[in-house]
């Protein structure tokens, strides 16, 4: 029988037993979660704990920090403009929406969550009701949530949060234990204990209303299969910090290159000598010094570094921005380079939008209680990817295409422009003010 049947037959009533299984059903997806998060923040890198047979050899730990790099680019250019959010209503209905998202801080929670989900490939946020009498929202590790699902495996049916807490026992000592929030469409309970002791509720409280229409923790997802972006490279990586750390203690091992002398010996003064004037005085005849060198295909080495490192971008779908060649390439050259990254975007963003749909039709129904008439299908969400703009680019678009496109879809057709009918209503209002003006041309 599965935890979701048990459930069912329970409506929903959770046990020390249901929560032990739970976690225990999750622990392998956030050991990988965390493994996500500790290479992201190099806090655990495989090259970093490579030991060699012979203590006596150099070995090189070099992180080439790939891992970071291609996380970094896809958050910076998929969020590092705010998700600009619209409403299409009255002024009372934009105004809340706008307040709710500067009061908490929207842009910042996105971009955070965004950072999560292609870090972990899965992100939790909380929505609760303030002591303020407001909803508020707040994020939640990945690896605090356990979510369980409908038959469908696509609607959360339930929730649950998992994190360690300290109390102090009887006898005075500092310990922790885990505290649970077991969240339904209704209300959420609290628990604590441990896997040993069971869990037990919390000072014996009972059900708690959350105030929302549906369970208020929230999965956010980068992909359908909850995976980092460096997931399916991880070894590509791995490989690379290898060469390149075997590469450099070669390097560093020439410089520590044994030393023959042919036709004579060297005596522990002439070696003092030596050390101290880099001189070598050569008593016998025919005595010679040289030193025991192997030789290093530098040509080979660089181009396995470069076949990997290709390989790294090509299966993580992450451009290198640092090629030289990129900031002097044509728009359309660009977005043919960028196609990888905005594919994987797209995905990732469906996934993000539709997160923010259910979290949006919580906080309406929420609103709605108190005198508005949110609807979802009022709402969008306008995604604007952050790239240096080429102007002279955009430009020409516009003196091409004028004349062949409406006013409306050409500045749509702008990326700089965030509100069309805002920037016509302000072009419509200088041609009344000033009806004579004429831009300036070349031959004017």
């Amino acid at each position: 029988m599965t935890i979701y049947e048990k459930l069912e037959i329970l409506n929903g009533k959770i046990t020390s037993d249901i929560i032990n299984d739970l976690i225990m059903e999750w622990i392998p997806t956030h050991t990988t979660q965390k493994q996500m998060h500790d290479r992201y923040t190099t806090l655990v890198v495989p090259i970093q704990s490579r030991t060699m047979p012979n203590d006596d050899k150099i070995n090189n730990k070099l992180n080439n920090d790939f891992f970071s790099e291609i996380i970094d680019t896809k958050v910076g250019y998929m969020y590092g403009s705010p998700i600009v959010y619209e409403y299409d209503g009255d002024d009372r209905h934009k105004d809340q929406l706008s307040d709710w998202v500067k009061r908490e801080n929207a842009a910042d929670i996105d971009a955070t969550t965004g950072e999560k989900t292609t870090i972990s490939g899965l992100c939790g946020r909380l929505l609760y009701n303030g002591e303020d009498g407001k909803a508020h929202v707040m994020i939640v590790p990945p690896t605090e949530c356990i979510w369980e699902f409908d038959k469908s495996l696509d609607n959360v049916q339930y929730a649950l949060r998992f994190y360690e807490i300290e109390f102090v026992d009887g006898s005075g000592v500092k310990k922790t234990q885990n505290r649970i929030e077991w969240y339904d469409d209704k209300t959420v309970t609290f628990f604590v204990g441990d896997s040993t002791t069971g869990y037990a509720l919390e000072d014996t409280a009972d059900e708690v209303p959350h105030m929302f229409s549906g369970v208020p923790l929230i999965p956010f997802r980068n992909n359908e299969e909850n995976q980092s972006d460096c997931y399916k490279v991880l070894k590509l990586i791995d490989a690379y910090d290898r060469a390149i750390s075997d590469e450099n203690s070669e390097f560093e091992a020439f410089r520590l290159a044994y030393m023959k002398v042919i036709g004579g010996t060297l005596t522990a003064t002439d070696r003092a000598e030596a050390v101290q004037t880099g001189i070598f005085n050569l008593s016998d005849e025919g005595m010679d010094i040289d030193f025991i060198t192997k030789k290093l295909d530098a040509l080979a080495v660089e181009n396995h570094l470069d076949r990997l490192e290709k390989n790294i971008r090509v299966f993580a779908k992450s451009p290198n921005f640092n090629d030289e060649n990129f900031g002097n390439e044509s728009g359309e050259a660009k977005k043919y380079k960028l196609m990888a990254l905005e594919n994987k975007c797209i995905k990732s963003q469906r996934k993000f939008v539709r997160a923010l749909n259910n979290q949006f039709q919580l906080i309406f129904d929420y609103w709605n209680t108190k005198g508005f008439n949110f609807r979802i299908e009022d709402l969008s969400y306008k995604f604007t990817r952050n790239l240096p703009l080429d102007l002279t680019y955009y430009a020409t678009i516009l003196r091409d295409l004028t004349g062949l496109l409406s006013k409306n879809t050409l500045l749509s057709l702008m990326p700089f422009i965030d509100d069309v009918d805002a920037e016509i209503e302000k072009m419509e209002a200088e041609e009344a003010l000033y009806p004579d003006f004429e831009v300036p041309t070349d031959e004017g």
